[in-house]
């Protein structure tokens, strides 16, 4: 790229978020407000999500580049949870958010990257509310021949 653009962009997006619990989900001065919690044992939780985004790119000097994209969106989660007693399946909504920046080097020769991001997915469980944040990076570097 040699000069400064942005673009809009559409994510689709699958995240499997599992949750094991051998004791008590949530602090014992919340269990009167949230007794159901206490027999909370396991929960699998399949999010697919639909998100629109923008990026931009910020080309310096026609060799170093800066990179910011954004995306916002919802889904669909599919639920398996477990409790002592029972075990449950339901259908129920989730929130997306995934962020990212890079910046680069691209030369005629060499060229070089190094990129970080987050992705936020929510999971609801009757009364609660978990964010799940997966965090990334990546670097790069390459010679053209």
């Amino acid at each position: 790229q040699l000069k400064t653009a942005g673009s809009f962009f559409f994510m689709t997006s699958y995240l499997l978020s599992g949750i094991s619990n051998e004791g008590v989900l949530v602090p014992d001065s919340f269990l009167n407000t949230l007794p159901h919690l206490a027999s909370y044992r396991s929960g699998i939780y399949n999010t697919f999500a639909i998100a629109p985004g923008y990026g931009k790119t910020f080309v310096l000097e026609k060799r170093i580049y800066f990179t910011l994209v954004g995306y916002a969106g919802v889904g669909l989660q599919p639920q398996y949870n477990k409790f002592d007693n029972k075990s449950e399946f339901k259908f129920r909504g989730a929130y997306k958010f995934n962020g990212r920046a890079a910046i680069g080097y691209n030369g005629e020769i060499f060229f070089a990257s190094f990129t970080a991001g987050a992705d936020l997915t929510t999971i609801k469980l009757k009364d609660i509310k978990i964010n799940v944040i997966p965090m990334f990076w990546k670097i790069g570097a390459g010679m053209r021949f």
